[in-house]
């Protein structure tokens, strides 16, 4: 049983903290550009712009989907194929601030190690296709025997305390444990981000994030 979909009828997706916009695409059978070009979740564009950066709470329009009959012979065997959606993921790798230019790396998505090593770009960036749904990732670079464990689609909006905090874990800025608000591990891994980027203590507000400290953190994370 095949199936399509009702354009008169249409759900909300309560955005699940982890959820990106491919996983959940995946997981209702779309391509993810199906769902963010969809009028009804313009409102989501407009204020995320990104589709890998979602918020638990954010609201994610799906269409509902009815069964469609295929008529075919009986008594013979039919084979129906069902193309895998596909995502990408896009990482940087710096070290001493400075990319890892070249540098040779194994991947393994959801426990499955690609066959062929992998070689980082001349601004130390890896690009590679994965399934839409995978939630894992590990990097090992030649040489070292601890892999980088990567949670996929769990970053959240810079808007966010909880995005500040995870671009700058994912810089190597210890934040200290998941908070709503400033606490003294943030402040410290913030004043730390501050100077390794000339950027002065007075860029802070009431949370002690100021505007230009979540710019850099934007570019220096690549997204």
């Amino acid at each position: 049983m095949a199936y399509s979909e009702s354009s008169q009828e249409l759900e909300l997706y309560r955005v699940k903290p982890g959820d990106c916009l491919s996983r959940i695409a995946h997981q209702r059978g779309f391509p993810w550009r199906r769902l963010w070009d969809l009028p009804e979740n313009k409102p989501l564009r407009d204020r995320r712009k990104n589709p890998d950066i979602l918020h638990p709470g954010d609201l994610v329009a799906i269409p509902t989907k009815r069964a469609k009959g295929q008529q075919t012979p009986s008594a013979q065997s039919h084979r129906f194929l069902r193309h895998a959606a596909k995502a990408y993921l896009r990482l940087r790798f710096l070290e001493m601030n400075e990319p890892r230019a070249g540098d040779r790396i194994q991947l393994c998505v959801d426990g499955h190690w690609m066959n062929e090593p992998r070689q980082l770009d001349s601004d130390g960036v890896l690009t590679a296709e994965i399934p839409a749904g995978a939630t894992k990732a590990r990097i090992l670079f030649d040489g070292d025997p601890h892999p980088i464990a990567i949670d996929l689609g769990a970053l959240d909006p810079i808007t966010e305390i909880s995005g500040v905090q995870g671009r700058l874990r994912n810089l190597g800025f210890d934040p200290g444990p998941p908070t709503s608000r400033l606490h003294p591990p943030l402040a410290a891994a913030l004043r730390r981000f501050r100077a390794a980027c000339g950027i002065g203590d007075d860029d802070a507000r009431s949370d002690g994030i100021g505007e230009q400290t979540r710019r850099k953190l934007v570019e220096m994370h690549g997204r």
